[in-house]
């Protein structure tokens, strides 16, 4: 059953009541909390961020120390662990494998068949 041209009347003027109170919260929330909003290249030498240690850098095999954004997280008395670069693909897949059971044969099989990926170990 579809609803009446009543119906939609109503609903379309519960519709608008409440939009337009949503608009008005939101200008107000603007108005008390307003501050402006920096661009990306104002945030990375912004010192209160600096400050708050929100920045940290990582060593990587070709570009050297690279910044990055550190763990949001803070716990006081433990000292946050330096970002590190994620994993190539296939990085760890032989030393997983190993760990959980998988004998040389079948790892070697898996990657012959295309089945893991795996990089040249060093």
């Amino acid at each position: 059953m579809s609803p009446s041209p009543l119906d939609n009347l109503r609903l379309r003027r519960a519709y608008d009541l409440i939009s337009d109170k949503l608009g008005k919260v939101e200008e107000e929330l603007l108005l008390h909390f307003r501050s402006p909003i920096p661009t990306i290249d104002r945030v990375a030498v912004d010192a209160q961020m600096k400050a708050n240690g929100v920045f940290a850098e990582f060593d990587h095999p070709q570009l050297g120390s690279v910044p990055t954004v550190n763990n949001p997280i803070n716990i006081n008395g433990i000292t946050k662990e330096k970002p590190k670069l994620a994993p190539e693909v296939g990085q760890h897949s032989v030393e997983i494998l190993r760990a959980i059971g998988y004998d040389e044969t079948v790892i070697d099989e898996l990657m012959r068949n295309g089945v893991i990926a795996s990089i040249a170990e060093s």
